[in-house]
């Protein structure tokens, strides 16, 4: 056996071992453990850092929608399921790979800084108060008698706070 199939056949026993939606892994992991027994070729771009079952059943869900033409589901055929994860694996996309990773790190970049900048601007708004001239004191002045009111009478209404 080459050293291509082995690393193969290893990595994708350790992806099923690991698949979280085992009622489409087996079945399609089954089939290009089989396929890979058989083709260098297929066993080579299975053995690429980059190609994961995880991605490989997103690109045959992607595959799966583009059939659809009404409703939520869609029926396919295992042979097509097959070569759809077959075509996932030999089609040549570690530039978009490369492409999709750096624009993920710009943007998790971009969302720190952002993060960075608010919590900053929320630390000056509660460092600043916001009324920053001096306070004055107002003095009470005192209290003129009012003209209707008679020295010693007692005041309802005041004394009910009115």
């Amino acid at each position: 056996m080459s050293e291509f199939k082995e690393q193969a056949k290893e990595k994708l026993q350790k992806e099923l071992a690991e698949a979280t939606k085992d009622g489409f892994a087996e079945p399609i992991i089954g089939y290009l453990l089989k396929r890979c027994a058989e083709d260098d070729g297929l066993s080579e771009d299975v053995c690429l850092e980059h190609k994961t079952w995880k991605k490989c059943f997103d690109y045959i869900v992607a595959q799966a929608k583009k059939l659809k033409s009404s409703g939520n589901c869609v029926a396919v055929r295992d042979e097509v399921v097959y070569e759809w994860a077959e075509d996932y694996y030999h089609m040549d996309d570690k530039a978009e790979e490369e492409k999709r990773a750096r624009e993920q790190a710009e943007r998790e970049k971009k969302q720190k800084e952002e993060q960075k900048k608010r919590s900053e601007e929320q630390a000056k708004k509660v460092s600043v108060p916001k009324n920053t001239a001096p306070a004055v004191e107002k003095k009470a002045e005192p209290e003129a008698p009012k003209k209707n009111r008679m020295e010693g009478q007692m005041d309802l209404f005041s004394m009910l706070g009115m």
